[in-house]
């Protein structure tokens, strides 16, 4: 799967955080050089690995307020891991054609199934590049709740 442009696939960003996950070596030293990047130190610090992992654990890709979707897509666009046009499909407001945008506020959104219909859509619509960049970003996603719940992820073992 390409990612922004970028060749990392996902079963590589998911082994880097298996072998995370290890134990940790025994010695202060040796475990102060193991240890991982804070999640404020800056994304060239950070492997697209831990980035992935460190948003997979705060945000359910399955509920979401408005606000949380806009934060959780600038946070993956900042990264690397979407693409504009992805941040634009994640980001537009969930209102009706001709309708003006109101902030829904607290009211949760399933992000993760509003990508699904949208590739559904274009499955129907028969729009190659679009159903392969929907594709791209519901893999992303659907690995972001594995991660999230714990699940085993396609071909990785986090837990071996």
């Amino acid at each position: 799967m390409q990612i922004n442009g970028a060749t990392d696939s996902l079963a590589a960003m998911l082994a880097q955080i298996r072998q995370q996950q290890e134990p940790q070596p025994a010695t202060a030293e040796a475990a102060k050089e193991a240890a991982p990047a804070s999640p404020d130190a800056p994304t060239t610090q950070r492997s697209k690995a831990e980035i992935l992992q460190d948003i997979a654990g705060r945000y359910d890709v399955r509920s979401m307020t408005y606000q949380e979707i806009q934060d959780f897509s600038n946070e993956l666009l900042d990264a690397g891991l979407i693409t504009t046009l992805n941040h634009l499909l994640i980001t537009t407001p969930p209102i009706q054609p001709g309708e003006p945008f109101v902030d829904p506020g607290d009211k949760k959104f399933d992000v993760l199934g509003r990508v699904e219909a949208f590739l559904a859509f274009s499955r129907e619509d028969n729009t190659p590049g679009a159903v392969r960049e929907m594709e791209n970003l519901a893999g992303l996603l659907k690995s972001m709740e594995d991660l999230r719940s714990g699940e085993r992820i396609e071909g990785v073992d986090l837990y071996a």
